[in-house]
């Protein structure tokens, strides 16, 4: 089985773990902004933000088969981020769960064995 590159395989739930997170809303409207000739350009206007600390739980861990994850996080806005102490904004809570399907992998591995014998001589 192919693993995923993000998953060591001495992986252990029960270590601590670390991510990161920046979440961008991209307004309606577009912004005008000037290069460094003084060229004006339009560019998507978007409220970014960042996590200043999170909470990340694994709820199941299941080798080469399942796991899903939850994270609480509390976020700032990046512009905010040198400051001393940024501003809370807000928290989100995110979900993710993954599991291995067979039929996929299946399907990748032929991929892989059609285009490894296109490429032979």
């Amino acid at each position: 089985m192919t693993r995923a590159s993000f998953i060591p395989d001495d992986f252990d739930p029960a270590a601590d773990l670390f991510g990161a997170l920046s979440i961008c809303r991209i307004n309606d409207h577009p912004r005008i902004d000037e290069d460094a000739n003084d060229i004006a350009f339009v560019k998507a206007d978007a409220d970014c933000y960042t996590a200043l600390e999170a909470d990340i739980d694994v709820i199941k861990y299941d080798s080469e088969k399942a796991f899903e994850v939850k994270a609480t996080a509390t976020l700032a806005d990046v512009d905010d981020i040198g400051d001393e102490d940024p501003d809370d904004v807000g928290e989100v809570e995110i979900k993710l769960s993954a599991s291995h399907c067979p039929a996929l992998q299946d399907a990748l591995d032929e991929a892989e064995d059609i285009a490894e014998d296109a490429a032979a001589p």
